[in-house]
């Protein structure tokens, strides 16, 4: 029992069972009635302890929870800079609750109804839901509330009607010779050759290849933090021979208008494919084409999977394309294993 005075007011500080507490014994004339106030807040916390009472929320703010949540979206996600933006919408449309725990399953409701009245759609609505209760649990760790307001059918069941689409022989064609002689030629044959993401190929070095001339390359990806030794094919083999010995430094795709490695790619690769009347084909589907081309020439989908870098099999089969005519050939083995076996009544 530590009973101390500082300025005319009466202070306690005690521990129990190795969780300290520090009050000040508000109203207390004299140090016995300070004692009496201490002896209560023991009881009162051996009582939460035990779990015959709650505990009593910490009034955290909204705001402080937000700064939280960004320091941590900058240290773990690369989705930081669209958190930021989220994370401004989210401040201003809670900022009348002031306190986390004011923040009820009504207001998560009417939050929806705002971004959906703002015309976003139900999976972007999700995402904001997702940057939620990610804040939401990082209180819970924190043991500033209980629980988290967002429940598993908050989110809405968006149905998963995405077209996987992948290049035809004629359309890369048509592509190749858009980009030829231009920057994004060798972005298009680096997807077409390795199958790898849009995150990982702008952001390559001829330091990150410098093992190609064994035709082999050791590359990073970012997406799942490894690392996999790649063969290169002879297409793209031979677009890095083009590059003279001694220009093979820094950044191995430099746009010609910042002199320095693309950040996005959006505008030019909207006007290639326009060129190329490529339609509803996104630069993804590039990787798309990939899996689809090494499955249906019957690759083994564990090793697909590990060309494609996926973490998860069932990841490499949503990416497999088979086409009407190899439907149609399979049936046609049953059609031949059924011969001679049918009977006529």
């Amino acid at each position: 029992m530590t009973i101390y005075e500082k300025n005319g007011d009466f202070y306690c500080r005690f521990q129990i069972h190795s969780e300290r507490k520090h009050f000040k014994c508000n109203g207390a004339k004299n140090r016995k009635e300070a004692e009496a106030m201490e002896a209560a807040f023991k009881y009162k916390l051996q009582q939460q302890q035990n779990g015959i009472i709650p505990r009593e929320e910490k009034k955290v703010s909204v705001d402080k929870l937000c700064d939280k949540f960004l320091e941590h979206s900058e240290l773990n996600k690369k989705s930081y800079k669209e958190d930021i933006s989220r994370i401004k919408v989210i401040r201003e449309f809670f900022k009348n609750l002031k306190y986390i725990n004011n923040v009820k399953l009504d207001n998560i409701e009417q939050f929806k109804r705002f971004l959906l009245n703002k015309g976003l759609k139900q999976v972007t609505v999700n995402r904001y839901l997702e940057v939620i209760s990610k804040m939401f649990n990082i209180a819970i760790r924190n043991e500033w509330i209980k629980s988290n307001p967002i429940g598993k059918d908050v989110k809405f069941k968006v149905k998963n009607d995405k077209k996987y689409r992948y290049l035809k022989l004629e359309e890369q064609n048509r592509l190749l010779e858009v980009v030829k002689n231009t920057y994004l030629e060798g972005i298009v044959i680096f997807a077409l050759n390795t199958g790898l993401r849009k995150s990982d190929i702008l952001p390559l070095t001829w330091e990150d290849i410098k093992s190609y001339n064994k035709k082999v390359m050791h590359l990073y990806i970012r997406k799942t933090n490894t690392c996999i030794d790649l063969p290169c094919t002879k297409m793209l083999y031979s677009f890095l021979e083009r590059t003279p010995k001694h220009l093979r430094h820094g950044a191995l795709f430099i746009n010609p208008l910042t002199k320095k490695a693309p950040k996005d790619i959006k505008k030019a690769w909207n006007t290639a494919k326009r060129k190329a009347c490529l339609e509803n084909f996104r630069f993804h589907d590039l990787r798309h084409t990939v899996a689809t081309r090494l499955v249906n020439a019957g690759v083994p989908l564990p090793t697909v999977q590990i060309i494609m870098t996926h973490s998860d099999i069932s990841t490499t089969m949503k990416y497999v394309h088979t086409p009407e005519t190899a439907i149609f050939s399979a049936i046609e083995v049953l059609n031949s294993c059924n011969e001679g076996l049918i009977q006529n009544d």
